[in-house]
Protein backbone atom coordinates (compact mmCIF):
# COMPACT_ATOMS: atom_id res chain seq x y z
CA UNK A 1 0.00 0.00 0.00
CA UNK A 2 2.65 2.02 1.08
CA UNK A 3 4.52 1.60 -2.68
CA UNK A 4 0.95 2.44 -4.30
CA UNK A 5 0.78 5.85 -3.01
CA UNK A 6 4.01 6.61 -3.51
CA UNK A 7 3.77 5.93 -7.25
CA UNK A 8 0.31 7.84 -7.04
CA UNK A 9 2.16 10.57 -5.75
CA UNK A 10 5.04 10.24 -7.88
CA UNK A 11 1.61 10.81 -11.04
CA UNK A 12 0.42 13.62 -9.86
CA UNK A 13 -2.10 11.97 -7.75
CA UNK A 14 -1.05 13.96 -4.77
CA UNK A 15 -1.67 17.88 -5.98
CA UNK A 16 -4.82 18.98 -4.61
CA UNK A 17 -4.70 22.31 -6.48
CA UNK A 18 -5.21 20.89 -10.28
CA UNK A 19 -8.67 22.53 -10.38
CA UNK A 20 -6.81 26.38 -10.12
CA UNK A 21 -4.05 25.30 -12.39
CA UNK A 22 -7.22 23.96 -14.87
CA UNK A 23 -9.18 27.11 -14.14
CA UNK A 24 -6.15 29.38 -15.45
CA UNK A 25 -6.06 27.23 -18.12
CA UNK A 26 -9.66 27.02 -19.15
CA UNK A 27 -9.91 31.10 -18.97
CA UNK A 28 -6.84 31.22 -21.36
CA UNK A 29 -8.58 28.64 -23.98
CA UNK A 30 -11.60 30.62 -23.74
CA UNK A 31 -9.98 34.31 -24.06
CA UNK A 32 -6.68 34.02 -25.54
CA UNK A 33 -6.91 31.34 -27.86
CA UNK A 34 -6.75 33.57 -30.84
CA UNK A 35 -3.66 34.99 -30.11
CA UNK A 36 -1.52 31.94 -29.12
CA UNK A 37 0.18 31.87 -32.41
CA UNK A 38 1.67 35.45 -31.98
CA UNK A 39 3.58 33.85 -28.61
CA UNK A 40 4.56 30.74 -30.72
CA UNK A 41 6.05 33.92 -33.40
CA UNK A 42 7.85 35.06 -30.85
CA UNK A 43 8.84 31.78 -29.19
CA UNK A 44 10.54 31.44 -32.76
CA UNK A 45 12.43 35.02 -32.62
CA UNK A 46 13.59 34.06 -29.15
CA UNK A 47 15.50 30.82 -30.32
CA UNK A 48 16.77 32.38 -33.20
CA UNK A 49 18.42 35.41 -31.64
CA UNK A 50 19.60 32.77 -28.62
CA UNK A 51 20.98 30.32 -31.87
CA UNK A 52 23.15 33.31 -32.87
CA UNK A 53 24.93 33.92 -28.86
CA UNK A 54 27.96 32.04 -27.84
CA UNK A 55 27.37 30.03 -25.21
CA UNK A 56 23.91 29.01 -26.13
CA UNK A 57 22.26 26.23 -27.48
CA UNK A 58 18.70 26.13 -28.72
CA UNK A 59 17.54 23.77 -31.72
CA UNK A 60 15.44 26.52 -33.42
CA UNK A 61 13.31 23.66 -35.43
CA UNK A 62 12.42 21.75 -32.10
CA UNK A 63 10.58 25.47 -31.02
CA UNK A 64 7.01 24.95 -32.18
CA UNK A 65 4.85 26.18 -29.16
CA UNK A 66 5.77 29.68 -27.19
CA UNK A 67 8.42 27.32 -25.11
CA UNK A 68 12.26 27.80 -26.09
CA UNK A 69 14.19 24.83 -24.36
CA UNK A 70 17.49 25.35 -24.60
CA UNK A 71 21.33 24.93 -23.17
CA UNK A 72 24.07 26.90 -21.63
CA UNK A 73 27.27 25.02 -22.15
CA UNK A 74 29.26 28.35 -21.34
CA UNK A 75 27.93 29.28 -18.10
CA UNK A 76 25.99 27.61 -15.02
CA UNK A 77 21.88 28.79 -15.98
CA UNK A 78 21.47 29.46 -12.56
CA UNK A 79 23.99 32.11 -12.90
CA UNK A 80 22.75 33.65 -16.20
CA UNK A 81 18.99 33.72 -14.83
CA UNK A 82 20.35 35.73 -11.70
CA UNK A 83 22.08 38.07 -14.14
CA UNK A 84 18.96 38.06 -16.23
CA UNK A 85 16.57 38.46 -13.35
CA UNK A 86 19.23 41.89 -12.72
CA UNK A 87 18.21 43.35 -15.83
CA UNK A 88 14.26 42.22 -15.76
CA UNK A 89 14.36 39.30 -17.57
CA UNK A 90 12.71 36.37 -15.67
CA UNK A 91 13.81 32.83 -16.93
CA UNK A 92 13.67 29.40 -15.79
CA UNK A 93 16.70 27.11 -15.05
CA UNK A 94 16.03 23.23 -15.39
CA UNK A 95 19.23 22.44 -14.54
CA UNK A 96 23.07 23.87 -13.86
CA UNK A 97 23.29 23.75 -17.90
CA UNK A 98 19.50 23.85 -18.96
CA UNK A 99 16.40 26.38 -19.22
CA UNK A 100 13.28 27.46 -20.80
CA UNK A 101 11.97 30.88 -21.15
CA UNK A 102 8.12 30.79 -22.09
CA UNK A 103 6.69 34.27 -24.07
CA UNK A 104 3.34 34.37 -22.87
CA UNK A 105 0.52 37.08 -22.76
CA UNK A 106 2.04 40.00 -21.50
CA UNK A 107 5.11 39.65 -23.47
CA UNK A 108 5.61 41.90 -26.63
CA UNK A 109 8.09 41.48 -29.67
CA UNK A 110 9.42 44.63 -27.61
CA UNK A 111 10.06 42.43 -24.74
CA UNK A 112 12.05 39.73 -27.18
CA UNK A 113 14.45 42.10 -28.53
CA UNK A 114 15.02 43.65 -24.66
CA UNK A 115 15.66 39.81 -23.46
CA UNK A 116 18.04 39.21 -26.35
CA UNK A 117 20.07 41.62 -25.63
CA UNK A 118 20.17 41.30 -21.78
CA UNK A 119 21.18 37.65 -22.75
CA UNK A 120 24.17 39.39 -24.83
CA UNK A 121 24.98 41.19 -22.07
CA UNK A 122 24.95 38.71 -19.44
CA UNK A 123 26.74 36.18 -21.04
CA UNK A 124 29.26 38.88 -22.77
CA UNK A 125 30.60 39.74 -18.98
CA UNK A 126 31.48 35.93 -18.09
CA UNK A 127 34.58 34.97 -18.71
CA UNK A 128 36.23 33.09 -22.25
Amino acid sequence: MRRARRFRQLFGGGFRQAGIVAAGALHALDNHRERLPEDHRRARRLAAGLNELSGIAVEVDGVETNIVRFRTPGMNAFRLAEGLLDRGVAVLPATPDAMRVIPHLGISDEDVEEALGAFAEVLSAVPA
